[in-house]
């Protein structure tokens, strides 16, 4: 047995005259890996002998390829490798396997389960260029887990889905180099296609690194890899640290991620000389995208949904409301009417439709939402002459449309600027939008000859019954007014927010009697019911006195399943009627 910080030290020292620059290389490399992993073997297939690293004892032996290959790797390990683990253990160890394994690749890994209450990762990296070459010189690390493992297995299941789905993915680096940030100099360790010729034209380390990332970048992400792989500000920014790491795109490339890792530092805690390594994401990051864009996405239209309409309204707030800003709210015309005549499927082609016109016309300008059945957002940037042009191109176009079984289309759009109510809130810029597009909506009624004031006057009747009408969503938590009686108070005119927070506010104001208190928000709990409505009853009634001004006054809340209810998505209405008058 010989001691570690020895060899390291005599392979420093004797580099010249014992070791070729490869073979200084692959010492380097080698150290620059010791801080990851617990024990570490050096298999040299050509010479058929192997170093042994004992990293916590900090003890090196020399072993003999030609013998056992099992026993060389695991004499010590497999022994306590858990039963379960055992034959894939062997497998993964089997030497006279492993140029099969490897070939075309960087690397292998497994996790295994030790003594039944440790894990440890096991990790193949072959030392050389050639992935496709038959192996001669391979570093086998094993590295405890156990800490990363207790904290996998208490994380909830989505979250071990994705550590599995992460962990069976390939980590292949797509370039190593080793770089002396004291002398400027650069070692080509593993580079491939592009870079490995691109990084041949230079020789200084941070000619090179600026050479290689503006041609290899796209021109968006360009500046920032030049920054990122600035060599003169890495001791700085990695003071302390292991690894840096950035995320860019390359021309050719796709997504990839780049990597500084400490190999040597000074006193000051400062790498003097780092591995820089880069690897392709690009099929995770476009599979991330994917699902993002999915969850974003209405399946039938294609156009982004409410979900990504309410993130960009907190982007815009966050970001704050820029002078030429306009909101579009747009509403199908008569969409309820060829549903019930002709039927959903004509009433898609019209959904599809008018998606198509809101998409040639508005597109160019910014991003259209569908909101919901027939209602879409427009949420753009123009001028004023721009948004006149937008409005006569969209009517035109409209216009324009037949389909296969609607021979007709109408939208009606209710438009504002951010120049025409420069202090006004997103929201209050939503309802004036939506107010415009009701009332063009009337008048494309009127102008059809369509009287809907029968319906407006049994709705005002019913509106007049009681104070507060509310639509709600009690398996979401949350509320809409859709009407109010104009003695209540101020703070009530909010039009739609979190239901549990209302009641909860409601009462915590002291507008329920004390003595309805208790009964008030058991009726009134939203478990209590979500679970009543799935039991298949009709109404909930609560009786209880409400405060009035100074005095309390008998009053009822109705709470009953809208047309469109379902266990899984509860709306309902939530009628208020005082009944003392």
């Amino acid at each position: 047995m010989a001691d570690i910080n020895d060899f390291f030290s005599k392979s420093d020292h004797q580099a010249d005259s014992a070791r070729s620059q490869k073979d200084n290389l692959y010492f380097e490399i080698l150290k620059s890996i010791s801080g990851v992993f617990d024990y570490i073997n050096l298999l040299d297939f050509d010479k058929k002998i192997a170093e042994r690293f004992d990293l916590k004892n900090n003890k090196i032996e020399n072993l003999n390829l030609e013998s056992d290959p099992h026993t060389i790797i695991n004499k010590e390990i497999i022994s306590g490798v858990a039963d379960e683990d055992k034959e894939k253990f062997w497998d993964f160890t089997n030497l006279t396997t492993l140029d099969a394994r490897l070939k075309g690749n960087k690397d292998i890994t497994a996790d295994f389960e030790y003594s039944g209450k440790y894990w440890f990762r096991a990790q193949y990296i072959r030392i050389g260029e050639d992935i496709n070459a038959p192996i001669s010189l391979v570093v086998y690390g094993i590295k405890d887990i156990t800490s990363d493992k207790i904290r996998e297995l208490e994380a909830q299941e989505e979250s071990r889905k994705q550590f599995k789905a992460l962990k069976s993915m390939a980590s292949v680096f797509y370039s190593m180099h080793v770089v002396d940030l004291l002398n400027n100099t650069v070692i080509e360790y593993d580079a491939k296609n592009e870079v490995k010729a691109l990084s041949s034209e230079v020789q200084a380390a941070d000619e090179m690194m600026r050479y290689v990332m503006s041609e290899v970048a796209t021109a968006e992400y360009r500046e920032e890899a030049i920054e990122f792989t600035d060599l003169c500000t890495i001791p700085d920014r990695m003071k302390d640290r292991k690894v840096l790491s950035r995320e860019l795109i390359g021309k050719r490339l796709g997504w990839f991620t780049a990597s500084f890792i400490t190999v040597e530092k000074d006193s000051e805690e400062r790498p003097t000389k780092v591995l820089f390594v880069t690897r392709s994401i690009d099929e995770s990051k476009k599979r991330e995208e994917r699902l993002i864009k999915n969850s974003n996405t209405d399946e039938l239209t294609g156009l982004l949904n409410r979900r990504a309409y309410e993130e960009a309204i907190r982007r815009i707030e966050a970001d704050g409301i820029r002078e030429d800003f306009t909101y579009i709210s747009i509403d199908i015309n008569g969409l309820k009417e060829v549903n019930d005549g002709i039927g959903h499927d004509a009433g898609d082609e019209l959904i599809v439709g008018a998606c198509d016109c809101l998409r040639q016309c508005i597109g160019p300008y910014g991003h259209i939402y569908r909101t919901g059945g027939d209602e879409f957002i427009a949420l753009i940037h123009v001028s004023k002459e721009q948004l006149d042009l937008i409005i006569r191109d969209l009517e035109e176009t409209t216009n324009d449309w037949s389909g296969d079984k609607c021979e007709y289309l109408a939208v009606s759009v209710g438009t504002v600027t951010r120049r025409e109510v420069m202090t006004a809130s997103m929201h209050e810029i939503a309802v004036l939008a939506d107010k415009r597009m009701y009332k063009a909506k009337a008048e494309y009624y009127s102008r059809r000859g369509i009287d809907r004031r029968g319906q407006k006057e049994a709705y005002n009747v019913i509106c007049s019954l009681y104070t507060k009408i509310l639509k709600v969503n009690i398996t979401k938590d949350t509320y809409k007014i859709l009407n109010i009686d104009d003695s209540e108070n101020a703070e009530d005119y909010l039009n739609y927010g979190t239901l549990s927070n209302w009641l909860n506010d409601f009462v915590a104001n002291g507008m329920v009697h004390p003595d309805d208190v208790d009964e008030f928000n058991s009726k009134m709990n939203l478990e209590f019911m979500r679970d009543y409505f799935k039991n298949s009853n009709s109404s909930l009634n609560v009786l209880y006195k409400r405060k009035y001004g100074g005095s309390f006054k008998n009053t009822i809340m109705k709470v009953v399943p809208s047309a469109n209810y379902k266990d899984d998505d509860q709306n309902l209405f939530l009628y208020v009627e005082q009944i003392e008058k």
